[in-house]
């Protein structure tokens, strides 16, 4: 049976009480550790914690959807939500729950580290061998480098000419009293910003596919924010470019 996102969340409770928490999550407790558990999947991503997290895009979050993990990412998430939970009921985060959120992000980036390493494909400078050597008239006798989607987690699809609204939450960076001033954007030839408003602690965007071609299909926007205590974070959001086909397979 596939995880729910409210399953995380009655976790990450759950390690609450046994720290000390007395009072059982309420409907609002319930919307705010869903908030935070999108803005820490997202933040996972940003650095490159691969999980399969599945972070709403579009619209509201809702608990009773699927998080998309695998098993082993069960901790992780649990672990780390409710040491992200604690300030928020007065408490100090313990020291073995901080202990062992620590841990399962360790176990985490190592895993996906290795995992990384396997999929590491021969330089270009790497004879094919006669075997694998391509018999056509001009011989290709080195591996080709590959067109690889960006390293980061999350992917969006457009296809050329689809106007789309997003955003983001960084709610997980800021601190207690920290809001965003300033914002920065940047964005790939294949994609052009449209709007953007600053609804700290989210960030809007409207973008759209303007095309693939001589661009390559792997676009990305950029945001810089700089908050009013002088820190700054910059986040790469991954698109798809794609262009639209009929059914008979005729570009439109």
């Amino acid at each position: 049976m596939a995880q729910l996102k409210i399953d995380l969340i009655q976790q990450a409770y759950s390690r609450l009480r046994i720290s000390g928490l007395t009072v059982s999550p309420t409907p609002d407790d319930i919307v705010l550790a869903l908030s935070r558990l999108e803005s820490m999947a997202a933040m996972f991503n940003s650095k490159n914690i691969i999980t399969g997290y599945r972070i709403e895009k579009h619209g509201e979050p809702d608990p009773n959807e699927p998080t998309g993990l695998d098993m082993e990412f069960w901790e992780l998430f649990a672990s780390n939500l409710a040491v992200q939970l604690s300030p928020d009921f007065g408490k100090d985060v313990p020291q073995a729950l901080a202990v062992q959120a620590s841990l399962s992000l360790s176990a985490a980036s190592a895993a996906i580290a290795m995992d990384t390493v396997r999929m590491v494909r021969p330089s270009r400078r790497t004879p094919l061998g006669e075997a694998n050597t391509l018999r056509t008239r001009t011989r290709q006798r080195f591996y080709r480098e590959p067109v690889l989607p960006p390293e980061n987690a999350e992917l969006n699809h457009m296809y050329v000419g689809d106007i789309n609204d997003f955003k983001e939450d960084f709610t997980s960076y800021l601190k207690i009293g920290e809001f965003i001033t300033t914002m920065d954007f940047l964005a790939n030839d294949g994609l052009e910003l449209l709007e953007t408003d600053n609804l700290s602690p989210f960030i809007s965007y409207r973008v759209q596919a303007v095309s693939e071609l001589n661009v390559g299909p792997w676009q990305q926007v950029r945001i810089i924010i700089t908050t009013n205590l002088g820190r700054k974070t910059t986040r790469i959001i991954n698109f798809e470019v794609l262009i639209p086909v009929t059914m008979e397979g005729v570009t439109t």
